[in-house]
């Protein structure tokens, strides 16, 4: 990013320190993508490309539990009158 920053010595200072603590939000390849296209719209650079997704994060779907029963309204309660092994049966 310093390297990006250098082609416009008028606005790099200010820039690179309004801009620097956002590095530290950075978690993968996306979000240093944003922060680049951000600084170049400030820089009001005409052409500037960025291609590719590049490295995203590959999080593992997190499964939620079913409740797999049945229940009654009885006396102000709520008795289990059914547990299934199975929730898909």
């Amino acid at each position: 990013m310093e390297a990006f920053l250098i082609a416009n010595e008028k606005c790099q200072e200010s820039l690179y320190d309004e801009r620097r603590p956002l590095l530290a939000y950075v978690c993968h390849r996306s979000d240093l993508g944003y922060l680049i296209a951000m600084v170049g719209v400030e820089l009001t650079v005409g052409h500037s490309y960025l291609s590719g997704a590049g490295d995203l994060p590959c999080d593992e779907p997190v499964s939620a539990g079913l409740f797999g029963l049945d229940f009654a309204v009885k006396n102000g309660g709520y008795p289990i009158s059914r547990i299934y092994k199975d929730p898909g049966k």
